[in-house]
């Protein structure tokens, strides 16, 4: 040991912070689809707000994928087409969305 070193100062090795889970640190969101009825069609997890940072500004221009089939609620024969959402506009814990595009599946 180097002298002048004060032994109890030392870090003991092997012990780490403790670990949180990543979605302790999150939020959740609705997505609803355009219509009349804007029907949720799925749930998606953003930061929480901190700081200069805000959850919203984050959700605006995101793009989610939906089959037709999914987004009818039981109508799988159209599970062929791909439909795109942009998210617009944000209300609470409500993301408002537009439709982007749609394509096609290959199998």
């Amino acid at each position: 040991m180097t002298a002048g070193k004060n032994p109890r100062n030392f870090k003991k090795k092997g012990t780490k912070k403790k670990a949180s889970h990543t979605f302790a640190k999150k939020e959740w969101y609705n997505v609803l689809a355009p219509g009349v009825d804007n029907r949720t069609i799925t749930l998606t997890p953003v930061n929480k707000t901190a700081g200069l940072v805000n959850s919203a500004d984050s959700l605006r221009g995101r793009v989610f994928s939906i089959s037709l089939g999914d987004c009818n609620k039981g109508a799988e024969a159209n599970s062929w087409r791909v439909l795109k959402f942009q998210v617009d506009e944000i209300k609470g814990f409500d993301c408002y969305t537009n439709f982007y595009g749609m394509d096609i599946t290959r199998d």
